[in-house]
C-alpha cells in the first residue's frame, strides 16, 4: 500500500505529465490548422463547385484581417466596399440542402443561357461531381470556404470571364466576379472542444494564398455568434436551415 506521501508525489507526477501533454497538444495544433488551411485552400475547387451558382454581396464587416492596414478606396455602402461570393461546402447536404449528385445546385439550375451544347456538358459533370476532401490532421464535420472576389459591372467583365454564375444585383446594376480577394474558411470539429467557438474554428487566406489569420478571430466570432448555437447563417433566398452533425 502506497503512503500518503508516494500518492501524492505520483498524483503530482501525473499532474505535471498531463500538463506538458496538454501544452504539447496545444503548441500543436494551431500549426495543425494552419496546415489544414492551406491544405483546403489548395483542394477546394476539386470538390465540384459552389452549393449553388448565384452571386452574393457579403457583409462589409466581412473583412480580411489586412498584413499592411489601408484605408479602403471605396465609399462606405457602395457595391465596391463589398465583396461577392461562392460558398463551397465539404458537407452540402445538411449546410444548404444540397445533394452534389443532382443537377440543381441550392434551388439554382444550370444558368439557362448557357448554349444547349455546354448546358449537356455540364449537366454531365455535375451528375459525377462528389466533394473530395484531401487528407487533413482531423476528421472535419463540416469544412466551409467562402471565395471572395471585387464585385465589377457586367458590362464591364471580360467576355467568358463569369464562370457559369449568376450576376448579384445592387443598384440596377449586374454585378460579377472581378479579381479574387482571398478565402474565409470555418471548420467544425466537436462542439465541446477547449478553445473552439462551439466546435468551430475560422481562417482567412489572402489573394495571394497566405493564411493571414485562424483560431478564434474576433471578429468572425463575434459576427458569427449572432448566428445562434451553430453559428451559420446559410445562404440568403435558400429555403433550408444550415446544421451540423454533432
Amino acid at each position: 500500500m502506497k503512503t500518503p506521501r508516494s500518492a501524492l508525489t505520483l498524483l503530482s507526477l501525473i499532474g505535471v505529465l498531463a500538463c506538458a501533454a496538454t501544452q504539447e497538444a496545444a503548441s500543436r495544433s494551431p500549426e495543425e490548422l494552419k496546415r489544414d488551411v492551406l491544405t483546403i485552400a489548395s483542394s477546394y475547387l476539386e470538390w465540384g463547385g459552389p452549393v449553388d451558382f448565384q452571386l452574393r454581396f457579403g457583409p462589409t464587416d466581412c473583412f480580411m484581417p489586412p498584413v499592411t492596414p489601408r484605408f479602403s478606396e471605396s465609399e462606405v455602402g457602395s457595391p465596391h466596399a463589398e465583396k461577392l461570393y461562392l460558398i463551397y461546402a465539404s458537407d452540402a447536404s445538411s449546410y444548404a440542402g444540397v445533394d452534389y449528385s443532382s443537377e440543381g445546385q441550392g434551388g439554382t439550375l444550370i444558368p439557362a443561357e448557357f448554349p444547349v451544347e455546354d448546358r449537356e456538358a455540364w449537366a454531365s459533370f455535375l451528375s459525377k461531381r462528389r466533394p473530395l476532401l484531401p487528407e487533413l490532421s482531423r476528421e472535419w464535420e463540416q469544412v466551409l470556404v467562402k471565395e471572395a472576389f471585387v464585385p465589377i459591372p457586367l458590362d464591364d467583365a471580360p467576355k467568358g470571364s463569369t464562370r457559369g454564375v449568376h450576376p448579384a444585383q445592387r443598384g440596377g446594376v449586374d454585378w460579377v466576379l472581378g479579381d479574387r480577394a482571398g478565402l474565409y474558411l470555418m471548420l467544425r470539429t466537436s462542439r465541446a472542444t477547449p478553445g473552439t467557438d462551439e466546435g468551430w474554428v475560422y481562417a482567412t487566406v489572402q489573394a495571394d494564398g497566405a493564411v493571414s489569420a485562424y483560431g478564434q478571430i474576433p471578429s468572425c466570432v463575434a459576427c458569427h455568434r449572432r448566428a445562434g448555437t451553430d453559428r451559420m447563417f446559410g445562404l440568403p433566398g435558400v429555403d433550408h436551415e444550415p446544421t451540423v452533425a454533432d
